[in-house]
């Protein structure tokens, strides 16, 4: 495999790419370090005249393929009009066809041995696999049967001796049973019912006096005299409502709703004489 590599233009000419091509450069190609200008771009003069351009970059170099004289762009005559990239540009193209002439074929370049090699090993291995597979007669796969299951080949017992028929020399009818007479359902008696049980009365729980209170903060408390479950404590200095239900374990909305009378739970003179329900501590 050989590189091919284009020296860099004179005045201003960047740097051709270096191109790695896997086939040798053919005899018609251009040789390096005399670009291919295209034959349409010229040079105007001072007085509006064309002349043969320069293989160099300058703003008064003109494309005359189509049409008048047209400026091109340094990139422009660096990529294209100023090498051989120049026979594939459209203007190019459309210049040769309206002048009649034919665009020039670049030469074909001619493979490389080693592309050529590659080829002809491979079709030595396809060859000698098809003679292979001839000499075989193809390749012979053994396809082992599956056994045969207890179920297909269980024997299903016979229920008894094949019956035999005795041919009849008359062609008499034989005579069909006589139905036999089925008995007559009896009529069964039905059952007498007994005496309904009689349901007696379930005897209810004897209500159990309540015990006295036993915990010592009833010592602080005195029953309501015309209220169950109410007892009465007087507030001292310092108590808030919610204290107060929390030592004796009661309900502080229930402690609210049994003193209609307070205005302001926060604020509670002492003396106040309060209703709580029964304490549960």
């Amino acid at each position: 495999m050989e590189e091919v590599e284009e020296a860099p233009l004179d005045d201003g000419f960047a740097a051709a790419e270096r191109t790695v091509s896997p086939f040798r450069a053919g005899p018609g190609s251009i040789p390096s370090g005399e670009p291919a200008i295209c034959q349409f771009l010229g040079f105007e003069e001072l007085d509006g005249s064309l002349t043969a351009a320069l293989p160099i970059i300058d703003p008064a170099n003109r494309c005359t393929a189509v049409g008048g004289p047209i400026p091109q762009s340094n990139r422009q005559q660096q990529l294209v009009c100023l090498t051989s990239s120049h026979v594939d540009c459209p203007r190019f193209l459309r210049g040769v066809l309206g002048a009649g002439a034919l665009a020039p074929v670049p030469a074909r370049a001619p493979i490389s041995p080693a592309v050529i090699g590659a080829g002809l090993a491979l079709a030595a291995a396809l060859a000698a696999s098809f003679g292979f597979l001839a000499v075989r007669g193809g390749f012979d796969l053994e396809l082992m049967s599956p056994a045969p299951s207890r179920a297909a080949v269980a024997v299903v017992p016979s229920a008894g001796p094949p019956a035999v028929v005795i041919a009849s020399s008359s062609l008499a009818p034989a005579p069909s049973p006589s139905p036999t007479p089925q008995p007559s359902p009896s009529a069964s008696p039905s059952p007498t019912p007994g005496p309904s049980p009689t349901l007696s009365p379930t005897p209810r729980p004897t209500a159990k006096p309540t015990a006295a209170p036993t915990s010592n903060r009833f010592a602080l408390l005195t029953k309501c005299p015309s209220a169950p479950d109410c007892w009465i404590y007087v507030i001292r200095a310092g108590d808030n409502l919610r204290s107060i239900a929390n030592y004796f374990g009661v309900s502080y909305d229930r402690v609210l709703a049994v003193n209609p009378g307070i205005g302001d739970p926060t604020n509670v003179r002492p003396g106040f004489r309060l209703r709580i329900p029964t304490p549960t501590r």
